[in-house]
């Protein structure tokens, strides 16, 4: 496998910190309806099983779309939280802030 990129950290729109995306050697058309289905073995990895939602990253500078299996984040800063409050999912930064009355 390629990597492609200079090996350098970048963040995500969630403050993630991302590494460079890999290239899986794989090339796939475009149907009529503008699908494109990742390979299986791929989707077995990743836990992409059939009525999994993904989301899509893109960086327009760089002409990509990077697709991940979604998680939903906290309601307030958008990272990827565990906990929930009264129902909704509250990242522990989140609680401490909100508990120091910030």
């Amino acid at each position: 496998m390629n990597t492609r990129g200079g090996g350098a950290a970048e963040k995500s729109s969630r403050g993630e910190v991302t590494t460079d995306v890999v290239n899986s050697g794989v090339v796939r058309r475009v149907d009529s309806l503008g699908r494109v289905a990742p390979p299986k073995e791929l989707r077995q990895r990743l836990g992409l099983l059939p009525g999994v939602k993904v989301e899509f990253f893109v960086d327009m500078e760089r002409g990509t779309i990077v697709l991940r299996k979604y998680e939903p984040g906290c309601i307030f800063c958008g990272a990827v939280a565990n906990q929930h409050y009264r129902g909704k999912r509250v990242c522990p930064e989140c609680v401490r802030e909100i508990a120091a009355g910030r």
